[in-house]
């Protein structure tokens, strides 16, 4: 099943959580996304040029090779953000201000029974 902005849109003013969702590759041009809850998204190569992503919470999304350019990212959550070099991110945002996720997974230390 092919989603579409729009169903997008109508979920993000329904208050429904878009929580885990697999959006990468969609286009959300101009999208209206303002305290959308794309926690753990997937928006790789998503195509948010211009969107409103104001207040969003994008906590652990992944962004990689994500166009942001022109968006509306003023207040919003980018902790633990995946990205990579060929995300493209708006005017003045980037990856200094949108901390990267570490992706080695933390080392487990094993007990013994004593």
């Amino acid at each position: 099943m092919t989603i579409t902005k729009k169903q997008v849109e109508t979920a993000v003013v329904e208050g429904l959580s878009l929580d885990q969702a697999r959006l990468n590759g969609l286009d959300l041009s101009e999208a209206k996304l303002k305290k959308a809850d794309l926690r753990f998204a997937d928006l790789g190569e998503a195509y948010m040029v211009h969107a409103n992503l104001g207040k969003a919470t994008l906590f652990f999304a992944g962004l990689r090779e994500a166009q942001l350019h022109g968006a509306d990212l003023r207040g919003a959550n980018l902790g633990g953000a995946d990205w990579d070099a060929s995300t493209i991110w708006p005017d003045g945002i980037g990856p200094l201000a949108a901390p990267k996720r570490n992706s080695r997974r933390p080392k487990r230390t094993s007990r013994r029974a004593r």
